[in-house]
């Protein structure tokens, strides 16, 4: 029998977990009420400061997003016992809205984005830290 996955062990599954969470919480940040609680669930500096900074940039033009998101990682490596990269295509729509009137303000569309994040583990729970070009 194999021996059993250490829990927080990098893999697949937690990688396009950790992903999906993290688009929910951008989602949160992002939306009407510019929620920022789960941000630091997922997301480590610098990525976390500056979706703070983005977040709070949308809130003062008076705007809002609402996201569609489809997740499939197709590669995780772990470059280092704390630490990883994973390689995710998603499937993305963005409308970003006039916060009061609720007027569409623009609608952006990707059928087929890849994106590497580099994730860091912190105490036992991974973060992603960058989104690489």
């Amino acid at each position: 029998k194999p021996a059993a996955t250490p829990p927080g062990t990098l893999n697949k599954a937690l990688a396009e977990t950790l992903v999906q969470e993290w688009l929910a919480a951008k989602a949160e940040a992002m939306g009407k009420q510019h929620d920022l609680t789960a941000l630091p669930k997922v997301l480590a500096d610098p990525m976390l400061s500056l979706w703070r900074g983005r977040a709070e940039s949308a809130k003062q033009a008076n705007e809002y997003r609402l996201y569609e998101h489809q997740v499939s990682v197709s590669e995780v490596r772990s470059t280092a016992p704390d630490r990883g990269e994973v390689i995710a295509r998603i499937r993305a729509v963005e409308k970003i809205y006039a916060q009061g009137s609720g007027k569409l303000l623009s609608q952006t569309n990707d059928p087929s984005l890849t994106i590497t994040y580099r994730l860091v583990k912190q105490g036992d729970s991974w973060r992603i830290s960058e989104k690489l070009d």
